[in-house]
């Protein structure tokens, strides 16, 4: 028969052990919530050798420097006012990164998408892909964000004017949101069976309804400024995109 003494200590060691449960299930919850970063950031991205890697380090350092297809995501805190500056890897695999950084961040000041002024407007479809990813998770945020095209390499002889690059990517996005309201139906139903990304899915759908589900696409249809602007990273010739992030970090 157990005694009383034995019987209460058994009793507070199994109440000392709910409370340490109940604490770590708290504690668990509340790092989940907090997960986001309320620090204010400015991203730069765009696709592989697009030149955003040495933007970033023309930036930070004052120098170009050599660079090399960059796997990590680059981070210069207090850049400028306490504004971190970040540039993430162009390769299509590592997307994922960006993206989830641009649903974490909560401050985010604006994005720099390096485009390569070289690249002929014909095969521009990869780069309007990642643009409109992009913009389907900015455009369905709280505060929609800025974005500028800085179209790199404009000192080449085969760079084109950044009124070009605009239209043929506005032509492309155009294109891409007709697939994707295409196989919007798609999307719904593998959202009703439980399958597929639900965050991709609702901010597919609510990018369409901004855009009115339309083929006729133009950056002056969406909540957040697009500005486009040329500049070389090598020729250090980035004045422009300089009084841009000045502006934006002031905001």
């Amino acid at each position: 028969m157990i005694d009383s003494n034995t019987l209460g200590i058994a009793v507070a060691s199994l109440l000392v052990l709910i409370t340490c449960v109940a604490y770590y299930i708290l504690t668990a919850r509340r790092s989940a919530v907090s997960t986001k970063n309320r620090d204010p950031a400015l991203f730069i991205a765009g696709p592989s050798n697009s030149g955003k890697t040495a933007l970033y380090t023309l930036l930070t350092t004052g120098d170009v420097g050599n660079t090399v297809t960059s796997q990590d995501t680059n981070i210069k805190k207090n850049y400028n006012s306490r504004v971190s500056l970040m540039d993430f890897p162009g390769h299509v695999k590592l997307h994922y990164k960006l993206m989830d950084a641009l649903r974490d961040t909560e401050h985010l000041k604006g994005l720099v998408f390096v485009v390569d002024s070289t690249t002929d407007p014909k095969k521009l479809t990869d780069t309007a892909e990642f643009l409109l990813d992009i913009l389907r998770v900015t455009e369905v945020a709280k505060n929609p964000v800025d974005i500028l095209l800085a179209c790199n390499k404009s000192e080449s002889f085969t760079a084109r004017p950044p009124a070009k690059i605009k239209e043929a990517l506005e032509k492309e996005i155009a294109l891409a949101i007709e697939r994707h309201a295409k196989s919007l139906s798609e999307v719904k139903k593998r959202r009703d069976l439980g399958n597929g990304d639900e965050d991709n899915d609702e901010e597919t759908a609510g990018f369409l309804d901004n855009v009115g589900g339309s083929s006729k696409f133009a950056f002056s249809m969406l909540e957040g400024e697009v500005d486009v602007m040329e500049g070389s990273v090598l020729k250090k010739n980035i004045s422009k995109w300089e009084d841009w992030l000045d502006d934006k970090m002031s905001a």
